[in-house]
C-alpha cells in the first residue's frame, strides 16, 4: 500500500508550549509491504532521510505512523482498511466484546438497507457510544455507505455527534467504492467559548479509472535523498528509483543502539562497568609500580652513602 501528500503549500512549522512541534500540511511518502515499511517525509527543515524499516508486529495498518490521515478516504474510513472489518473496529481490545453488560450489536434490515447498531460505554464518565452503519443493498455484496456516531450522555442528552456520508459510487476491482466523502461533527467548543461543527470533504477524480499496478508502489528520490536502515542502500548523488518489492528483512542493516539516528546527537557514552573497572585496576598498578621504584631508589641511595 501507498500513500502520498503533496500541498499547495509547503509545511508549516510551529512550536507549541513544550518542546514538541507540530508540522501542519506535511509531504510525505510511505509504503507499507508484509515485512517492510518504507518512510520519507519532505520540506522540513531538519530534513530527515527516507527509512527503511520493519513492520511492527501486530500493526493493523500498513500506513500507521506515516502521518497519514486515518480519516482520510472510503478505504480506511469505510471500508475497514487492510482488516477490512469496520464493525470490529467499533469494539476494540479496550472494550468489552458485544454481549456483555452495556454492549449492544443489533441488525435491522428494510428493502433498501442494511442497518448495523451498536452500543458501548464511552471512554470516559456516564455515557455511551452508539453507533450505526448503513450498507446499502444496490451492490453485491452489501456495500458501506453512511456512518453516524453518538455520544449520548446518562440523562439522555446528546453530546458529540458525527455523520459520514459515502457518495458517488464507482466500480473498483473487487467492488465498489464512494469517490466523495462528506462528514460533519460537533459541537466542539473552541478556544474562544463557542461551539462549532467541523465540515470535511474529500473526492477523487480517478477512482476506479484503472487497476493499480506495481509502478504505483515506485517512489521517486531526488539525488540528495539519503535512505536510512538498508546494508547497502542506492547511493547518493542521482535520482533513484525506491521499489520495496526489492528488498526483503535480510536487507535490513543492524542499527547500533549507540549510534546516533540522522539528525541527532548521540548522548555521551557512559562506559562500561568492566571498562571502568579495568581502569580503576589500572590506577592501583601503576600506583603500586610507582611505590616499588620509589622504595627501589631510597635502597640504592641508602647503599651508596653506607659503603
Amino acid at each position: 500500500m501507498r500513500a502520498s501528500a503533496r500541498w499547495d503549500q509547503p509545511p508549516k512549522e510551529s512550536r507549541g508550549a513544550g518542546p514538541a512541534v507540530y508540522v501542519g500540511n506535511p509531504w510525505f511518502e510511505c509504503v507499507g509491504g508484509p515485512d517492510l515499511q518504507f518512510s520519507y517525509h519532505m520540506g522540513r527543515p531538519d530534513n530527515p532521510p527516507a527509512a527503511v524499516r520493519p513492520r511492527p508486529a501486530g500493526q493493523s495498518y500498513s500506513l500507521v505512523g506515516c502521518a497519514f490521515d486515518l480519516n482520510v478516504g472510503p478505504y480506511i474510513t469505510l471500508h475497514g482498511g487492510d482488516t477490512g472489518r469496520p464493525i470490529a473496529s467499533f469494539f476494540d481490545e479496550s472494550y468489552p466484546k458485544p454481549g456483555t453488560p452495556g454492549m449492544e450489536l443489533v441488525v435491522e434490515t428494510n428493502a433498501k438497507q442494511l442497518v448495523v447498531r451498536m452500543v458501548r460505554p464511552a471512554p470516559r464518565g456516564q455515557a455511551r457510544v452508539i453507533r450505526r452503519i448503513f450498507f446499502s443493498l444496490d451492490y453485491t455484496p452489501p456495500l458501506l455507505v453512511g456512518v453516524e456516531t453518538v455520544t449520548e450522555h446518562a440523562d439522555g442528552s446528546q453530546g458529540m455527534r458525527s455523520v459520514l456520508q459515502g457518495e458517488r459510487i464507482v466500480d473498483v476491482e473487487g467492488g465498489h467504492m464512494a469517490s466523495v466523502m462528506r462528514s460533519v461533527k460537533g459541537p466542539v467548543r473552541a478556544t474562544d467559548g463557542r461551539d462549532y461543527f467541523i465540515y470535511s470533504h474529500w473526492e477523487s477524480e480517478d477512482l476506479g479509472q484503472r487497476p493499480p499496478t506495481e509502478e504505483d508502489l515506485v517512489v521517486e528520490l531526488g539525488p540528495e535523498v539519503e535512505i536510512v536502515g538498508l546494508k547497502n542502500p542506492p547511493p547518493l548523488g542521482k535520482p533513484r528509483r525506491f521499489f520495496i518489492k526489492d528488498y526483503t528483512l535480510a536487507d535490513l542493516e543492524q542499527i547500533d543502539p549507540t549510534r546516533p539516528w540522522p539528525g541527532t546527537t548521540a548522548p555521551p557514552r557512559q562506559p562500561h562497568k568492566s571498562t571502568t573497572l579495568w581502569m580503576v585496576a589500572g590506577g592501583i598498578g601503576l600506583g603500586l609500580i610507582g611505590g616499588v621504584l620509589l622504595v627501589l631508589r631510597a635502597i640504592r641511595k641508602a647503599r651508596r652513602q653506607g659503603g
